[in-house]
């Protein structure tokens, strides 16, 4: 962790709630049961899935990312999978992903 490019008020006491709202596909396809996925904290963070095989998603689910300070120099990467059956032996499918999102650039 390094503190010195913290911003001066940020403890692990402060926590950031990040919302999931919408995911957009570029193409129209079936989804048998779409969700987003993050790991934060060394801690998997999945939606609910959405049941949905429109090309714009909506989501209202929120996340709480406490410990800054401790993860401050981490990042966030959001991927989407559909939770389907026939696609490998986990049973979903990777729709897409996010490039990684700075803890840093959250807090500034």
């Amino acid at each position: 962790m390094n503190e010195d490019f913290a911003p001066i008020d940020v403890n692990d006491n402060c926590k950031i709630e990040l919302k999931i709202q919408k995911v957009q596909f570029i193409k129209e396809a079936d989804y048998a049961g779409p969700y987003v996925q993050f790991f934060y904290n060394n801690k998997e963070n999945v939606t609910k899935i959405e049941g949905s095989s429109t090309q714009n998603i909506d989501f209202d689910d929120v996340f709480t990312l406490n410990k800054l300070l401790t993860n401050i120099d981490g990042s966030i990467r959001l991927k989407v999978f559909d939770k389907g059956i026939d696609y490998n032996k986990n049973g979903q499918e990777l729709l897409g992903s996010t490039f990684p999102i700075e803890i840093l650039s959250l807090v500034q």
